[in-house]
């Protein structure tokens, strides 16, 4: 739990707890709607107290409201930059209010994150029009998106629509308790408790599980406010997205995408999944527990799942013994990298290919994807998607969602190669 500050006086009470309770931590600064009764002295109090915890981890609330108005436009400012370059000097995150001032806000922000600043839009929300263009804006500057009870408002579709856009390395979760009680009400004061029917509801709006969600916002907020996260499990071989079970057997791929990634992160919907050794058959079977409890399993992960042939053929054959479905994600290069057909052998073991096809144009192909096998490397995979429809197995093409990709000439390049198509989103990996 993050107390938050709006006041010396909160702020001090905010410490004082942190250093009390093993699971509180704390926040200093001062509400843009008591700086006009708040002297600009205090700011020394307050970077001592800052000083004073290492369980104080952030500066803020700060910002600038318009709509109370209980403070000059100029007196908040003020207020706001003195807080972000205390937080430059500490090297300290900032908790951001922003209400009918989103522009303002972000311009007096801008130069704090080129600076090297880092900072949350706590009960992060716009008007309707406003709303797209300040958070797209937000996002490229880097800010992480704090999303309360407000999600749960009839009135608040802009931001509904808004939510899936987000990618999972800027969301976080928060409750602004005593306010922006969820909807509907089980009680007249928000509390705590209630970031659950927040995540539920981010959840349902975002097309995953409630545990994906909670596993994301942890270790954003573990990394965002520097706290340890004692439940992290790094290099993961099996992890589960909804209700699948994914396998990485390797982080080695014939394929270097531009628009992959792991160019960024090995972490996918919270998990990391970037491993230190290539796991054998046993390792496999063993990360996976009790599989009985998924719709199925999909070697996937950051490498190329294929290049371990040996090994997903052994863990595909007890998948199929316990009835499990099996679905292969693959960039269809296999039998270039083998220099032999490999379709014959997954035939029984895999119900389902998915094939990343990408482009219908070969130039384009060679340019975002950097296959190591050239210009050979299109047809090559054109070829394995043909044999696996000739093998009788579901085979499925997909393309990213970008705007330089032609989405419709890939749909008709996946029917012309007798496959069903799917256009998967360029937003996060998962």
């Amino acid at each position: 739990m993050i107390s938050v500050g709006t006041s010396l006086e909160s702020s001090r009470k905010c410490v004082t707890h942190a250093q009390k309770y093993i699971n509180v931590y704390a926040t200093v600064g001062v509400h843009p709607n008591d700086t006009a009764v708040t002297d600009f002295s205090d700011m020394e109090e307050l970077k001592q107290l800052a000083k004073s915890s290492q369980r104080v981890v952030a500066i803020g609330e700060t910002g600038l409201d318009y709509y109370r108005d209980r403070a000059a436009p100029e007196v908040q400012k003020k207020w706001l930059e003195q807080h972000l370059a205390l937080a430059l000097e500490l090297n300290l995150p900032v908790i951001l209010h922003a209400r009918k001032s989103e522009h303002d806000l972000l311009d007096l922000v801008y130069p704090f994150i080129q600076a090297g600043g880092s900072a949350v839009w706590h009960c992060f929300t716009a008007g309707k029009k406003l709303l797209p263009e300040v958070g797209e804006k937000a996002l490229s500057m880097g800010l992480m998106l704090g999303i309360g009870g407000v999600i749960t408002f009839e009135d608040q579709q802009a931001l509904r629509e808004f939510l899936p856009l987000i990618p999972d390395k800027h969301l976080l979760l928060e409750t602004d308790s005593p306010f922006l009680n969820p909807r509907p009400r089980v009680s007249d004061r928000n509390d705590p408790l209630q970031t659950v029917r927040i995540a539920e509801e981010v959840a349902r709006l975002r097309g995953v599980t409630l545990e994906d969600i909670a596993r994301v916002t942890t270790r954003n907020a573990c990394a965002f406010f520097r706290m340890y996260d004692e439940t992290e499990e790094k290099g993961k071989i099996a992890y589960a997205i909804r209700n699948s079970l994914y396998i990485a057997l390797t982080n080695d791929c014939t394929n270097n995408c531009e628009f992959c990634a792991r160019n960024q992160s090995y972490v996918v919907k919270g998990h990391d999944i970037k491993l230190d050794h290539e796991p054998s058959a046993a390792e496999v079977l063993a990360a996976m527990g009790d599989v009985s409890k998924y719709d199925e399993v999909v070697f996937c992960g950051f490498g190329e799942p294929t290049m371990r042939l040996e090994v997903l053929k052994t863990v595909a054959a007890q998948m199929k013994q316990q009835g499990q479905t099996v679905r292969l994600n693959t960039n269809g290069l296999s039998n270039l990298y083998y220099q032999r057909d490999i379709v014959p052998e997954l035939v029984g073991l895999v119900d389902v290919v998915s094939v990343s096809l990408n482009t219908a144009d070969p130039a384009q192909y060679r340019q975002m994807c950097r296959p190591r096998f050239g210009e050979a490397a299109y047809e090559g995979m054109c070829e394995f998607i043909r044999a696996c429809v000739a093998a009788g197995l579901k085979t499925v093409c997909t393309a990213v969602e970008m705007p330089e990709i032609d989405l419709a000439a890939a749909r008709r390049k996946t029917a012309e190669l007798g496959a069903e198509f799917r256009a998967r989103s360029y937003v996060d990996a998962g």
